[in-house]
């Protein structure tokens, strides 16, 4: 098993939470959530320097408001930062795709089937490339609807090796990059 480092800079110093963390076997990245915590993506900026230098990925739930969604700020400030924003960029979708795909170092998940529905999932793959795209589970909050998002993946009109993208070979090829 893989894990993700759940951080909230409300709570406590994300950083801190994040060094705890360093040279733990099956670490593998960074999980935020503006939208759910209400903050600005800014406040990840000492966690996403702690990534960008260590080849970590960090993974982001966007919020609507200004501040919670700006999906530039990170990685406009962090060059090297591998980042993935759920749910295809959930609240802001189109217009994050349009930035994510001139960015080699920003990719999208395809979790939860209610924020990547079967109008939206076959749209970001055609936005950004199955090359962008990461299949998710947003588990443990989603468990019971990943096998819908697998049957959703399995169905589109795109070729086998675009699925092995999405299924799985995006994901291990920036994991590999992290090692």
């Amino acid at each position: 098993f893989y894990g993700w480092i759940f951080v909230n800079p409300k709570v406590s110093d994300p950083l801190k939470e994040t060094e705890k963390w360093t040279g733990k076997r099956g670490w593998i990245g960074v999980k935020a959530h503006p939208f759910w915590h209400s903050y600005p993506v800014a406040m990840l900026d000492s966690v996403a320097a702690f990534c960008a230098e260590r080849n970590m990925p960090i993974l982001i739930h966007l919020g609507g408001s200004r501040e919670q969604g700006d999906y530039r700020y990170l990685p406009e400030r962090h060059r090297r930062l591998k980042i993935i924003y759920a749910h295809a960029g959930v609240p802001l979708y189109r217009e994050l795709w349009d930035y994510a795909k001139e960015q080699d170092h920003v990719y999208v998940d395809l979790s939860n089937p209610v924020y990547v529905d079967q109008r939206i999932l076959p749209t970001v793959i055609q936005a950004l490339g199955a090359e962008k795209c990461i299949f998710g589970t947003d588990g443990p909050y989603a468990n019971a609807t990943q096998a819908m998002m697998l049957q959703r993946i399995d169905l589109l009109k795109v070729s086998d090796r675009e699925k092995e993208q999405i299924l799985g070979n995006n994901c291990r090829k920036l994991l590999e990059k992290s090692a």
